[in-house]
Formats: structure tokens, C-alpha cells, sequence
């Protein structure tokens, strides 16, 4: 005995289109600098501070507050960008106070804060350098932390300068949904190409185009038709498999529905691999 499992798909697969926004930079100068009680995650901010993120004139001395109780919320950007005058003598970027003031040391743990790029196990994992533009990825701050908190750029020690020709952040790029898009090849089973529809149907193994019967579709049009025998060692040695003509990026939407008949009482099964 053989049951015969018949499949019309009128639409099979479609996928939230997206459109992606350049990403644009502006000026750290335009983004609020505040004041934190406390540290890490779970510092409260205050009020809006007065910063001089000063460019083109040397500095010693810390911008900002020097106990670095100010800081610039970066959570929602994507990159900071600080590029130094080619003589620069040095500079530390200042992230994400943990437990105290933090101080210059070999350690992230015993820094208490993100310094940049003073030591190579903070400029291999948060920084590039292009020529004399240091470039932070905010976004692995942020996983790393949750949080991402700029609270000073200064000099690499207390009697050197640090002089800046621009700082500006980038916000990630932005992807905007535009609605439905039919991405299966020959979703209607009118022409040849059945490159997204194969099949294995018991007792081959083989995986082949899927057999489209006229007739076998519920309004009597064209149908994908497997048979699959009554008795079979496991239950999906008779499949049926839509594939994807494209690879789809990580967290794309997309739904696939069909009709279905049968000749007797079954329940198929589906999956998505």
C-alpha cells in the first residue's frame, strides 16, 4: 500500500525585504555630555555637562571632567573616529569607568576602565588604526558591557599632548523593512527551472527535482506529488524540500505557505534547516 501525499504550492516562499541606509558620521561635539553617579552599568545619569572635545590645539590635560565622572552615551553608535595630527606624541581614549577613576595599567581589571590605545590588549580588540585615525568599534563595547560611555580623551601621560584634528561617531546602518518579496524560483510550477523544489521519495535515496503532476494541485492545476510508502524505516525517507535560492542574512524574516491534499488521513511533518 502507498499513501500519496500530493503538495499544490500556489506561493511558496517569501521574505521581508529590507532596504539599508548609509551609515552617517557627526561630531562628538554634537552629542550631550553628562555627568554619572556611579559606575558601570548602573551608574545614574545627571545632569549635561559642559565638555571641550578641543580640536586642533595640543592638550595635557583630560577633556572632561578629571575624575571622570562625565562621560558621552555612545551606546546607539556604531564606530568613533578620533584622528591626531600626524606629529601627535600620544593619546588615551577613556571608556566605560568600571569601579573607580580607573588608572593606566597592564590590565583591563586592573585599569577599571577601557583605555585605548595605550596597551595592545585594547587596541587588538576594540581598535584599528588607518594612517593617524584610531577607529572604535562601539558595537563590541556594547556587547561586551551593554553599555558604551566615552569619558575623556587626553594625552598618553601627564606631560605630553594630545592634539586632535576631528572626532566624529557613525551610527550603525540603519535597514529598513519594505514589505513581502517572492524569492523561490518557478513558484507557480509553470515553467521548467525546479532548481527550489526537490524530492526524495522512498525507496530511492536519491535527491531529485520534485515530480510536478498536472491534475495534482487542489484546483486541478499543476502539483508536486509524493508518494510515500506505508511502511518505511524512518519517516522521512519520502521528503520534499523547498530550497532557497539565496543565502538569507542572519535575522531575515520570511514565512512559506502552500495548499495540500492527500488520497487517505495524514499529518506531515515540517522542518527548516
Amino acid at each position: 500500500m502507498r499513501k500519496t501525499f500530493r503538495m499544490f504550492l500556489a506561493l511558496a516562499l517569501m521574505v521581508m525585504g529590507v532596504v539599508s541606509v548609509n551609515a552617517q558620521r557627526i561630531s562628538l561635539q554634537e552629542v550631550p555630555y553628562y555627568s554619572y553617579e556611579g559606575y558601570g552599568a548602573d551608574a545614574v545619569k545627571g545632569d549635561i555637562m559642559t565638555c571641550a572635545w578641543e580640536l586642533n590645539a595640543p592638550s595635557g590635560c583630560p577633556y572632561g571632567d578629571s575624575a571622570l565622572r562625565g562621560a558621552a552615551d555612545l551606546t546607539e553608535y556604531s564606530k568613533l573616529y578620533v584622528t591626531v595630527s600626524p606629529d601627535n606624541a600620544g593619546m588615551r581614549i577613556m571608556i566605560n569607568r568600571l569601579v573607580t577613576d580607573g588608572g593606566c595599567a597592564e590590565t583591563q581589571e586592573a585599569s577599571n576602565c577601557i583605555y585605548i590605545p595605550t596597551f595592545a590588549w585594547c587596541t587588538d580588540k576594540y581598535c584599528t588604526i588607518e594612517g593617524n585615525t584610531y577607529i572604535i568599534d562601539l558595537e563590541k563595547i556594547k556587547k561586551d558591557y551593554g553599555f558604551v560611555r566615552l569619558h575623556a580623551i587626553k594625552g598618553a601621560s601627564w606631560d605630553s599632548q594630545a592634539t586632535i584634528e576631528s572626532i566624529e561617531v557613525e551610527r550603525a546602518t540603519v535597514v529598513k523593512q519594505v514589505g513581502w518579496t517572492q524569492i523561490t524560483t518557478n513558484a507557480n510550477l509553470e515553467g521548467d527551472d525546479m532548481s527550489s523544489f526537490v524530492a526524495k521519495i522512498a525507496p530511492s535515496a536519491e535527491i531529485l527535482p520534485a515530480p510536478v503532476v498536472e491534475g495534482a494541485g487542489v484546483d486541478g492545476g499543476k502539483g508536486i506529488m509524493i508518494a510515500a510508502p506505508a511502511k518505511v524505516v524512518d519517516p522521512w525517507d519520502s521528503q520534499f524540500w523547498i530550497v532557497l535560492p539565496q543565502p538569507l542574512p542572519e535575522g531575515t524574516k520570511f514565512r512559506v505557505f502552500f495548499d495540500a491534499k492527500a488520497n487517505t488521513e495524514v499529518t506531515p511533518e515540517t522542518q527548516a534547516h
